[in-house]
């Protein structure tokens, strides 16, 4: 039998005299009266396992004999907390020190002991006494044997890291990405996860699952994604991830998606980046919203506006057509009137009263014809004129010069013009087109006075919302309520007593609404109207 050499003084004498907490207190702490006896009668092995344990930056521990008699060096010291198991941990049998965790420890104790092997765990649960309570802690540790003088196991050397806040930390993760799956479950929307590629497919919700017809979530990532999305649509949404993709972008893009009978609905998808702590990036995730019906809609609502472009269109060339092709039959008729008058002047005919009536109600007609011709011809030059001939009009030159147009009416009327234009001067517009609209509404005010009291209107300017805004406000008969809701079409008349033939407030709405402008009236029966008219600023 090997006999067991004992320390000598000489080896390292130092040992537990050195600046280390846990040395001092093995030189001091009265390990004599346990069973390893006085520190001189040790062990050369086990002098040799503290000195590597207590010079150590790395937390360990060491069970030694058959007592399994404890030590520990300064790393491990924290592990126990405090009013918990240091300092009395020292020098102690296993048995005293862990009894809360000693029918797990002990097992993988003698089995190192036994020759049997190491043993490593990691994030093992070992519920330890300290800070005064039963506290969960988290171990990966390593138990190894250590050889004493005989040749045989005299201890084991514990190696060890708490990884408490790690466990819990990788918990709340855990935690997290559960609530984060259930509350994408439960969304209507579509959900899913990329890696950092951002085609393979980490995560998809039920929402999706459940419109592709898959039962499982790995069913569906064995399968390419690609393969739901119509190949028409495609094409752009990898063209759009590609330059997201590339600086780590979000993206957006609508596309179709197939369900399990093979039908395609519209869906509105975002792209989000996600990035870890270290702001590296780890792919994206995604959203898909359903816009079918509002596809759906709005290409209803195109092919609506397209088909009244055509009418529009197709209305514009009738009258076009009408204007000119009217002229010549109109002027025939008149050209034959004024001959019958004078054949039957030239035969001496002598008219009576009924004829020369008749006469004169057909040269009316003639001329009422001739005036919608006219105004016609009026419609088809409105639809010809664009704004690119538009240019700086001064407002109070225009309102003057229509002044003197209609002279004579403003006298007959005895009409009141006033203006201020101060908060807005001039207009960026065609000249004609503005000329046109401020002629119908001047003319319109004037024709549809009320007789009963002066005639007063007044036109003002002013800036609202980007909007240069003209307004023509007059006292005269005013229109019903029912009545203005048709006021804007063409050939409506409200009033009979006065000539017209209900073109003008037509033409005027078609070239506000061809230049991104729009006209508003606000008018009482038997009061007045206001007419207001929103020029777009450029």
């Amino acid at each position: 039998m090997v006999e067991p050499t004992l320390a000598s003084p000489a080896i390292r004498p130092d040992l537990f005299q050195e600046n280390s907490e846990m040395a001092t207190l093995i030189a001091n702490f009265g390990l004599s009266n346990s069973s390893l006896g006085p520190i001189s009668s040790w062990p050369q092995c086990l002098i040799t396992t503290l000195d590597i344990i207590l010079n150590s930056k790395f937390s360990m521990f060491l069970f030694w004999g058959p007592d399994h008699i404890c030590f520990y060096n300064d790393a491990y010291r924290p592990s126990l907390g405090n009013d918990g198991k240091h300092p009395s941990a020292l020098g102690k049998p296993g048995i005293q020190v862990w009894p809360e965790i000693w029918g797990a420890i002990k097992p993988m104790i003698d089995k190192v002991l036994k020759g049997e092997g190491a043993v490593w765990s990691e994030d093992q649960l070992l519920p330890i006494y300290r800070n005064g309570k039963l506290e969960d802690v988290y171990w990966t540790f390593s138990y190894s044997s250590v050889i004493d003088e005989t040749g045989n196991p005299g201890g084991v050397f514990v190696t060890c890291a708490e990884t408490t806040q790690k466990v819990y930390a990788l918990k709340k993760i855990e935690e997290s990405e559960h609530r984060f799956r259930q509350l994408a479950d439960e969304l209507p929307l579509f959900i899913w996860l990329t890696d950092f590629t951002g085609f393979n497919l980490l995560f998809v919700n039920k929402s999706l699952l459940k419109y592709i017809g898959h039962e499982t979530e790995k069913e569906f990532l064995l399968e390419s994604w690609k393969e739901i999305i119509h190949k028409d649509d495609f094409i752009h949404l990898n063209a759009t991830y590609k330059i997201a993709f590339a600086k780590f972008d979000p993206y957006f893009a609508e596309c179709r998606f197939k369900d399990k009978a093979g039908n395609y609905r519209w869906y509105y998808i975002k792209g989000v980046p996600r990035f870890n702590s270290d702001n590296n990036f780890e792919g994206y995730i995604l959203t898909g919203l359903d816009i079918h019906e509002k596809i759906i809609h709005s290409q209803q609502l195109k092919d609506k506006n397209d088909h009244l472009t055509r009418i529009n269109n197709d209305l514009d060339n009738f009258v076009y057509t009408a204007s000119h092709d009217l002229k010549a039959p109109v002027s025939n008729i008149e050209g034959l009137l004024t001959a019958l008058r004078n054949q039957l002047k030239d035969d001496n005919v002598d008219l009576n009263e009924d004829t020369n009536y008749l006469l004169n109600l057909m040269n009316q007609s003639i001329n009422q014809f001739k005036e919608t011709i006219l105004d016609l011809t009026e419609i088809s030059k409105v639809q010809q004129i664009q704004q690119e001939n538009a240019s700086e009009i001064i407002i109070s030159n225009i309102i003057e010069e229509l002044k003197l147009t209609i002279l004579d009416k403003i006298k007959e009327s005895g009409a009141q013009i006033t203006y201020d234009f101060s908060l807005a001067k001039t207009l960026i517009f065609s000249k004609k087109n503005i000329k046109s609209v401020f002629y119908n509404l001047l003319s319109n005010a004037v024709k549809y006075r009320d007789n009963k009291r002066n005639l007063k209107i007044t036109i003002k300017s002013s800036i609202e919302h980007g909007f240069t805004v003209i307004e023509f406000d007059d006292n005269g008969l005013g229109i019903s309520e029912e009545n203005q809701q048709n006021m804007f079409l063409m050939f409506k008349r409200f009033h009979t007593h006065v000539e017209g033939t209900g073109i003008g407030l037509y033409i005027v709405k078609r070239i506000m609404d061809n230049s991104e402008g729009r006209i508003e009236v606000m008018s009482k029966e038997g009061k007045g109207t206001t007419f207001r008219l929103y020029f777009k600023i450029l």
